[in-house]
C-alpha cells in the first residue's frame, strides 16, 4: 500500500466489517469525508476525518480530538469571537491536536491479514497512521486497542511515560516548552473521563496545562485553568457538585419544582388580586 501524502488531512487507512461482524466504524473516524468501501465478503478501504460530534462541541467537558470543529462553528454561525473563546477553553492556543504527520510516499505496509491474525479478540477495525515518526497499525478489538509496527507487522507495546511526554511536547504551541511531569491515570476524575489507562502530562506554565495521552498514543483531552473555571461554573449551573455531568440531580429537580410552584402560585394570586371592574346596578325606584 502506498498512501499519497497530503497537506491538511491526516492519512488514515481503515479496514472495517471484519468477518461481517460489525459495520466499518472507527471511534476516531466519522464520515465527514466520503468513504469508499467494497460491500460483500471483501473488506473495504477508506479515508476518514476525526470528529467528536455536535453534542461534545456544546459540552466542552468531553474534549476529544476534533479536526472538523472549525467547520461546525461556521455552520452554527457563532462568529470569530465565540470561536476564539471556545478555543481558549479547550486549550487549543497551547496544544495543537490537529498536527498530523502524513505517511511518506513509498512506505511499505505489512500484510494486513498477518497483523489481524496476531490480534487478540474480535477485530472491529484496522487503521494505519504515523506515530512518533513511524507508521503504526492500530487494531480495534472488543478487548481494546492493539498497536503493530505497520512496516514489519510486529506487535508494539503500549505508549510509555516518556513517549507520552514526547507526544505532548510535539503538540505544544504555547511558546517556549515548559518543564513537564508525567503521571499514570487509572481512574476517572472530574478533570478526565476518557479512555483508561492514560498518561497525564502536566506542564509548568501559567495555565497549569495538563495533556491526557491514551496508551495508544492519542491526545484525548487538554485541561487548562480556563477550562477548570468553566467546569466549576458548569457544575454550579447543572447543580452536580461531584461529577459535573448529571443533568438529573435531585438538587436541580427540587429547584425546578420549586420554581414551577412559585410561578403557578404567583399566577393564581395575580388572578385573585386583579382589580376587576364591577358593574354597578341602580337600586329599584332610583
Amino acid at each position: 500500500v502506498q498512501p499519497q501524502p497530503a497537506k491538511t488531512v491526516a492519512q488514515f487507512f481503515e479496514i472495517g466489517g471484519i468477518d461481517r461482524e460489525q459495520p466499518a466504524e472507527h471511534y476516531r473516524l466519522d464520515g465527514l469525508e466520503p468513504r469508499q468501501r467494497l460491500r460483500g465478503g471483501a473488506p473495504g478501504v477508506g479515508n476518514g476525518v476525526a470528529d467528536i460530534g455536535l453534542g461534545d462541541f456544546l459540552d466542552l467537558r468531553r474534549d476529544e480530538t476534533d479536526f472538523a470543529r472549525s467547520q461546525r462553528i461556521e455552520q452554527l454561525d457563532l462568529g470569530a469571537e465565540t470561536a476564539d473563546a471556545i478555543d481558549k477553553v479547550r486549550g487549543e492556543h497551547l496544544v495543537d491536536r490537529q498536527i498530523v504527520a502524513t505517511i511518506p510516499q513509498g512506505t511499505v505496509i505489512a500484510d494486513a491479514s498477518d497483523m489481524l491474525g496476531k490480534a487478540s479478540g474480535k477485530v472491529q477495525s484496522l487503521s494505519v497512521h504515523m506515530l512518533l515518526g513511524r507508521p503504526v497499525a492500530e487494531i480495534l478489538t472488543d478487548k481494546g486497542i492493539q498497536l503493530f509496527d505497520a512496516s514489519t507487522g510486529r506487535p508494539l507495546p503500549n505508549i510509555d511515560a516518556s513517549q507520552a511526554q514526547l507526544i505532548a511536547a510535539n503538540a505544544w504551541v504555547g511558546g517556549a516548552l515548559p518543564a513537564s511531569t508525567v503521571a499514570l491515570v487509572t481512574a476517572e476524575t472530574t478533570e478526565y473521563r476518557g479512555a483508561l489507562p492514560a498518561w497525564r502530562v502536566g506542564f509548568a506554565d501559567a495555565d497549569h496545562t495538563r495533556v491526557f495521552v491514551t496508551d495508544s498514543g492519542k491526545i484525548a483531552a487538554v485541561r487548562t485553568g480556563t477550562w477548570r473555571l468553566y467546569d466549576f461554573f458548569w457544575g454550579l449551573h447543572i447543580m452536580d457538585w461531584s461529577n459535573h455531568e448529571n443533568f438529573n440531580t435531585w438538587w436541580l429537580l427540587a429547584f425546578a419544582i420549586g420554581g414551577l410552584t412559585l410561578a403557578l402560585a404567583g399566577t393564581v394570586l395575580l388572578a385573585l388580586r386583579w382589580p376587576f371592574r364591577r358593574l354597578r346596578t341602580r337600586p329599584p325606584g332610583a
